[in-house]
């Protein structure tokens, strides 16, 4: 994680633009300063800034800026991971209980084949959890490309890290989580959009619209 420092000084009251500021290590959260992920353009200094400060800033949370920030994390998971994407996917960003808990609890889904065979990309922020569920039609291999990876199915917990692989057959409830973030790799038969069931009564009755979002860029 970059803060974000200026370039230049700031006036208080005056617009903080992005040619004024850099990205920069060390990002000094315990401090209040902003991530290079959470800087808008444009955003009001609330205090006067000297050259090379650290922005110490709050902006108006919003589901689009919650989602950017989610989106600058998951990409640099990806980056870390050395993983190429090309330009055929979609991604899901499946959010059980909403946008603004993402980061405790969903995933975001990279969408690159789907024919009777499938294969996802799944990347996991540090600490998120995806809830227990099912496939009565898919079965699915998972093998864990960068970081570490909990799987729980049927009860079993298993630890994994970069290069294991593990089956979940159909009618198996499993979830995942991950300590420090991963990405792992899906290989499974067919995905069909209404085949995953959750224990939880609560995601199981809200509307598939309320708890996926699908972009074709980010």
């Amino acid at each position: 994680m970059r803060g974000v420092y200026a370039k230049e000084s700031v006036a208080k009251g005056s617009s903080i633009h992005r040619k004024q500021v850099y990205f920069a290590m060390p990002y000094q959260k315990d401090k209040g300063q902003m991530s290079s992920g959470e800087f808008i353009d444009g955003i009001q200094a609330q205090r006067n800034y000297n050259t090379d400060m650290p922005i110490c800033e709050q902006r108006m949370v919003t589901d689009i800026n919650v989602t950017r920030s989610i989106i600058h994390d998951m990409k640099g998971l990806i980056y870390e991971a050395g993983i190429a994407l090309g330009s055929e996917y979609e991604i899901e960003l499946s959010h059980h209980y909403g946008m603004r808990n993402f980061r405790q609890t969903g995933a975001a889904i990279i969408n690159v084949i789907n024919r009777e065979y499938c294969k996802k990309l799944i990347v996991v922020l540090p600490g998120q959890n995806h809830p227990k569920h099912f496939h009565k039609e898919k079965e699915e291999s998972f093998q864990v490309l960068y970081g570490d990876l909990e799987c729980e199915i049927d009860g079993n917990i298993r630890q994994m890290e970069a290069g294991d692989i593990v089956t979940v057959q159909r009618g198996k409830v499993h979830s995942f989580t991950s300590r420090d973030g991963a990405v792992f790799e899906e290989i499974s038969t067919t995905h069909k959009k209404e085949d995953s069931f959750y224990m939880d009564e609560t995601i199981a009755k809200r509307d598939i619209m309320e708890r996926k979002t699908i972009m074709k860029e980010w």
